[in-house]
């Protein structure tokens, strides 16, 4: 291994002997959890059925305005996989009842 390598791979051993307080800040575990509630919260909306709105115009440009990108990006990708999954369970089910109306089995 040369130099520069051994280099960065002793700081990065550095930096873990050190904890956790050197390399997760309070801002980015804030975010990460926005993300993951966003994402949460725009796939249950999708897969639901519910416009991505909160039902207050006001709120919902006061939080799109004020959020990361990172979490607008997590919503949006919650919602668009929640109606994906709706509407792979559709076809689906209805695969399931068409067969049962024919008499087929499975």
């Amino acid at each position: 291994m040369d130099g520069p390598a051994r280099g960065m791979l002793f700081s990065m051993l550095d930096g873990l002997g050190r904890g956790w307080d050197t390399g997760v800040t309070k801002q980015q575990v804030a975010e990460g959890v926005g993300v993951i509630a966003a994402t949460g919260l725009g796939f249950y909306q999708g897969y639901h059925g519910s416009a991505p709105s909160s039902g207050s115009w006001h709120l919902d440009g006061y939080a799109w305005d004020n959020a990361p990108n990172s979490v607008r990006v997590g919503y949006i990708g919650g919602w668009v996989g929640g109606i994906g999954v709706r509407i792979y369970k559709s076809f689906r089910d209805d695969n399931g009842s068409k067969k049962k109306k024919r008499g087929d089995r499975e």
